[in-house]
């Protein structure tokens, strides 16, 4: 199971006639390697469950270089917290809250706040609700990522 993720090697074509081919890959080279184990949007959090569906591109980065043995968050195994849902309820709903920096020129990453509730219609939920990050939501031990939910609120899962 796949958890180092190496960032992919830029193509650059040759064109036939002396020249490459202009890559429009933005995304190359600034990446760096990634874990597999540090989820930041639904879908990589899905694929952190059983990382034999990882791929790079989505997750946060490498702390030691793909030495996965001596890393603190492969340590930290999946269900391992001692967190638990703060709902009684058979299921939950985790809004995915998406900003973008003020100063921010070009493309950056969105930064996510995720909000646990158990009221899926209350345009609240901010208040109703639990704040949660991707790491404490993929170590939550006995609980299900369910499908991807929109409404006029916005998203979740």
């Amino acid at each position: 199971m796949p958890i180092y993720l190496p960032e992919p090697e830029p193509t650059r074509p040759a064109d036939g006639k002396g020249y490459n081919r202009l890559s429009l890959n933005a995304h190359m080279g600034v990446g760096g390697a990634q874990c597999a184990l540090q989820p930041k949007s639904w879908a990589t959090l899905f694929e952190s469950r059983d990382t034999r569906r990882a791929r790079w591109g989505g997750f946060g980065s490498c702390t030691r270089r793909g030495d996965c043995r001596t890393c603190p968050i492969m340590a930290a195994s999946l269900d391992s917290s001692a967190e638990q849902v703060p709902f009684n309820a058979g299921r939950v709903l985790v809004r995915v809250e998406s900003t973008f920096p003020d100063d921010a020129m070009f493309t950056v990453e969105p930064i996510s706040t995720l909000w646990m509730t158990d009221r899926p219609t209350d345009p609240d939920y901010q208040a109703h609700g639990h704040k949660w990050d991707w790491f404490q939501l993929h170590r939550l031990r006995g609980w299900e990522v369910g499908r991807l939910h929109r409404d006029e609120i916005g998203e979740g899962f």
